[in-house]
């Protein structure tokens, strides 16, 4: 059995090894790359913001890192929402432990949750987000008058994968798509795929859905390596 995944070979190193031991093929398919884009920080946010929202181990990253070329330090005391448990993880891992967690790894949970409990009229949020989203705040947020900062820090780039990768593929294998992007990059070059299709997250799957593929299985958990208890 072959399992495309939408990583590197680097990402999936380990877990290469462990599928070889249960007979399955690790097929690498980085349908996108992650760039870092240069900001600027907002005129009219002059203190520092009552929240900021990260959205993905990217956004984490691009955000420091633009607030370190623009030589802000103040990023480390910030109040951080994240959006799912892996962009809270890289966070913590750098010693900025987020506020509040989204139940779910989805934009839409965290905001809707954010404005039910957490963030009050008047205050100011930021949120370090990537060139596309599957979900805009700017019409919820403006409903409880939250003065709203959305910063742009990363883009995915569509990267090409050859054909002949792709027909080394039957019907009877597996693709798992890592997000959003990842699809909607596949779908434009080739189309609805003829393997079985796994989705990361809601959010993934809900781009698959809407662009008329078939039903795909859907990951419980958000994580790679999860995928091999799905399909042995």
């Amino acid at each position: 059995m072959r399992l495309g995944i939408t990583r590197s070979a680097e990402q999936l190193r380990d877990l290469a090894v462990t599928a070889a031991a249960r007979g399955i093929i690790i097929v690498p398919l980085p349908v996108i790359e992650t760039r870092s884009l240069d900001f600027s920080w907002p005129e009219e946010l002059v203190e520092a913001p009552d929240w900021v929202v990260v959205s993905s181990a990217a956004g984490v990253r691009s955000f420091i890192e633009g607030c370190t070329k623009l030589k802000r330090t103040d990023y480390l005391d910030f109040t951080y929402a994240a959006i799912g448990d892996k962009t809270a993880g890289v966070l913590r891992d750098l010693n900025m432990s987020p506020r509040v967690v989204s139940s779910r790894a989805e934009g839409q949970a965290l905001f809707e949750e954010l404005v039910a409990r957490h963030v009050l009229p008047g205050q100011t949020l930021l949120y370090a987000r990537g060139a596309e989203i599957s979900y805009d705040p700017t019409d919820l947020l403006a409903s409880r008058q939250i003065r709203y900062f959305p910063l742009i820090c990363y883009e995915t780039v569509p990267l090409k994968v050859e054909p002949e990768v792709i027909d080394s593929f039957s019907s009877h294998d597996y693709v798992l798509f890592t997000a959003p992007s990842a699809v909607r990059t596949f779908h434009r070059q080739f189309g609805v795929p003829k393997m079985r299709t796994i989705a990361m997250g809601n959010t993934t799957a809900g781009e698959m859905v809407q662009l008329g593929w078939p039903t795909p299985l859907f990951l419980t958990k958000p994580e790679v390596s999860s995928v091999l208890e799905q399909i042995t």
